[in-house]
């Protein structure tokens, strides 16, 4: 058991965790004794009126004490070493025993004889100097005054300094655990700061310079065991300027100030700060530097930690995992990401409550856990977990992983959810060469996916040549920057030409393509983001921010498009036509930014349609009443595409461009798209070919009676702005070749 030698008692005594506080000053009395030129009775207290030492406990507390400790309390500019006083049997040699101008306690000597006989005050003073300096640095930083139950006493703080120190940890914008353990570092002239809060997962070092593993796993050990139960109960900082080990009867070689970090009465954590035993005690202005940092330390626990769980929150996670990585010993590490199975169904059937009884069992399962060579744990949100293992090759983590497993699989359920099994699904992926968390989180995120997708209760382990964890992992990356996108509009309106094979003057009609920007102001294209978007159920508001910019840009254009009875084709996806609500979006849309619907066409997929072709149908209905029309993508490519046509009230069919692409030299896509023409030509809907590329095949389409051709032998997609604006100016000028690169004689080619 470890032994503090305290400073203000006089007896043994026990606090709880089995920390004996040794309060014995005897051998300042004695020295005293020694050191006296006459035979004196020695006692001593502290300011409170408390006694230290007597030689005989009995002995009566002296008549005058309290005016003594009033009249010395008060700092003068000159402040005496003694004040002698005369008494019937002699003279009282009274010592104030100050630290930094401050009285911290009195030495009281008395010797009898006759006065003449005895020495004056200053040869007693010089003799026994050595004492009053040590006695009083002994007493400035006190952590028990005597009393039957060894109450905690408090060093007097200042409050305009605790103050003035807090307003200075929390200067930073957004001071994180770091910076402030540097000030209390900083501040009280420490080696070393710890930070400890086991309930939440959260140990922090922060050193002036190195020291041991051995060194570091003692303070965890003397924080964790005695320090945290010496503050139970306690709001202000405690100081220990001496520790024994009573097995080895050694003292410890470090002085300690600590302090409780308090949620309410609710000890959360404790920080320490720790000085080698060759450095000065601690003092007030120590416990005042400490003092001030408890309410923001607490702080940043809280916000630092999950309260379900006790593991780190996502963006902590981030922030401690990113310093570990920045050590220059950082090498390879892996990140595993967990996610609970089902969680929804505990919630569903047993209540939010059970559900966080399962969140906390896995975060005490992986606390539990040890980490190799040290390691992070975070919440990310949800049921989702983040654990980052430094030092770490992909077969060490999948054995930490298969042990999580077990561990909380023995781990025994809230009582709510008896007979209900909770698993858990892990993805790992190990670090690249350039070492970047994002990336690692990302792919350790798509393979913590795929173990769902693929029966769940199970380890994946990312691999570049696994097609699906490839495209979960783009999916991943892209879904990030998709989210910021439409936060900020980062998207640009593409148009391309829609062009007419049997009119010989036909009017302008184009399909809306929509393109994102990345943050270099590159142009990303759909098949980059759209398997993102359509996984993480972005695409309704990629739709309504689609149809939206597109009638803003139309806007100003209306009065010649609507003269030149010009179509602008908007593609919406199967989550935004099954929204009931998206017409009446559509009506304020147009409303709004004053565009007739006429300008208007929405394209819809068979699959779109499938999804609730009962919604669909009236979507359709209700749309075409104020004047939009529709075309149904993709068309041939579905099992039911007759039975759509009879329930859709569609314009015309859009021939998938699987069909086109390799229409002269594949008879089955030449039987496909004759079948198409004519289901067409019964229900006199016009018919539009796709991936058009050579005026060839458009030659060849337009004899077989397809209507309409789209594809980069008509033009590329181009910024609508750049489309509108030409078509203003050929308006303008009476051109009524609307089409970017298109010239007579292909027209009449296309056209024969």
């Amino acid at each position: 058991m470890l032994a503090t030698a305290m400073v203000a008692a006089a007896t043994h005594c026990s606090i709880s965790g089995g920390v004996e506080l040794v309060v014995n000053l005897s051998p300042f009395k004695q020295l005293v004794h020694s050191l006296s030129p006459v035979p004196v009775l020695v006692s001593g207290y502290n300011r409170d009126s408390s006694r230290i030492f007597a030689n005989d406990d009995a002995s009566p507390q002296p008549a005058d004490l309290q005016q003594w400790i009033q009249q010395y309390s008060v700092p003068t500019g000159r402040n005496p070493v003694a004040h002698v006083h005369r008494t019937g049997l002699g003279l009282t040699y009274v010592f104030p025993l100050r630290a930094n101008n401050d009285l911290v306690g009195l030495l009281i000597l008395v010797a009898e004889g006759r006065i003449y006989q005895l020495p004056p005050k200053e040869v007693i003073a010089d003799r026994i100097a050595p004492v009053l300096v040590l006695l009083a640095r002994e007493l400035a930083a006190p952590t028990l005054r005597q009393a039957p139950e060894c109450a905690a006493a408090t060093i007097p703080v200042n409050t305009q300094q605790v103050q003035d120190y807090a307003e200075r940890a929390t200067a930073a914008d957004d001071p994180t655990l770091e910076a402030i353990l540097a000030n209390a570092q900083t501040d009280t002239k420490s080696s070393i700061v710890m930070l400890l809060a086991p309930e939440r997962g959260l140990l922090r070092f922060h050193s002036a310079g190195r020291f041991s593993t051995a060194h570091s796993a003692l303070l965890k050990n003397i924080a964790s065991q005695h320090l945290t139960s010496a503050l139970k109960n306690r709001a202000t900082p405690l100081v220990v300027n001496k520790m024994r080990d009573q097995a080895s009867a050694k003292i410890v070689p470090y002085r300690f100030i600590c302090a409780a970090l308090l949620q309410g009465t609710r000890q959360i954590g404790i920080v320490v700060c720790v000085r080698r035993d060759s450095a000065l005690p601690y003092v007030r202005a120590d416990v005042t530097a400490l003092a001030s940092l408890k309410e923001p330390l607490t702080r940043l626990v809280v916000s630092h930690t999950d309260k379900t769980t006790g593991l780190l929150t996502r963006a902590a996670f981030e922030l401690e995992a990113l310093e570990l990585l920045a050590a220059p010993s950082a090498t390879k590490f892996c990140i595993a990401y967990l996610n609970v199975d089902r969680l929804h169904v505990v919630n569903d059937l047993f209540g939010f409550e059970a559900g966080n009884a399962v969140l906390r069992n896995v975060g005490t399962a992986i606390r539990n856990q040890a980490l190799p060579s040290g390691g992070v744990a975070g919440r990310l949100g949800g049921d989702q977990f983040a654990v980052l293992l430094t030092g770490c090759r992909v077969p060490q983590a999948q054995a930490w992983a298969l042990l999580l497993r077990e561990s909380l699989a023995a781990m025994p359920l809230p009582s709510a959810c008896a007979g209900l099994e909770v698993t858990i699904s892990i993805g790992l992926a190990e670090s690249e060469n350039d070492g970047r968390l994002d990336q690692t989180l990302g792919a350790a995120e798509s393979a913590g996916k795929a173990a769902k997708d693929r029966g769940r209760d199970r380890v994946e382990v990312f691999t570049s040549n696994d097609a699906s964890l490839m495209q979960r992992h783009e999916d991943v990356i892209i879904f990030r920057k998709l989210v910021g996108a439409l936060k900020a509009g980062e998207f640009q309106l593409h148009a391309q030409p829609i062009v007419s094979l049997v009119e010989p003057h036909p009017v302008p009609r184009y399909e809306i393509l929509v393109r994102m920007l990345g943050r270099d102001g590159r142009v990303i294209p759909p098949r980059k983001f759209m398997s993102a978007a359509t996984r993480y159920q972005l695409l309704p508001q990629l739709d309504r921010w689609v149809l939206a910019e597109t009638l803003r840009t139309l806007a100003p254009h209306v009065a010649y498009l609507t003269g030149l009875g010009a179509s602008f084709s908007v593609n919406l996806t199967g989550p935004t036509i099954t929204d009931g609500g998206f017409s009446q979006v559509v009506r304020s849309a147009l409303s709004s930014y004053e565009v007739p619907a006429a300008l208007i066409e929405f394209e819809i997929t068979e699959s779109a349609a499938a999804r609730s072709i009962e919604t669909a149908e009236k979507f359709v209905h209700e749309m075409r009443e104020i004047g939009c029309r529709f075309s149904l993508d993709d068309f041939g490519t579905g099992v039911s595409s007759l039975s759509y046509l009879k329930s859709l009230n569609v314009s015309s069919l859009k021939i998938d461009g699987s069909f086109v692409r390799d229409l002269a030299i594949n008879p089955h896509s030449q039987t496909k798209v004759r079948a198409i023409l004519d289901i067409a030509r019964e229900l006199k809907l016009d018919t539009v070919a796709e991936y058009v590329e050579t005026i060839e095949l458009a030659s060849r389409l337009a004899s077989m009676g397809v209507t309409h051709a789209q594809g980069y032998a008509f033009g590329r997609p181009r910024p609508l702005s750049d489309v509108l604006s030409e078509l203003q100016q050929k308006c303008s000028l009476g051109v009524e070749s609307w089409y970017a690169g298109e010239t007579g004689n292909e027209l009449r080619v296309a056209r024969a």
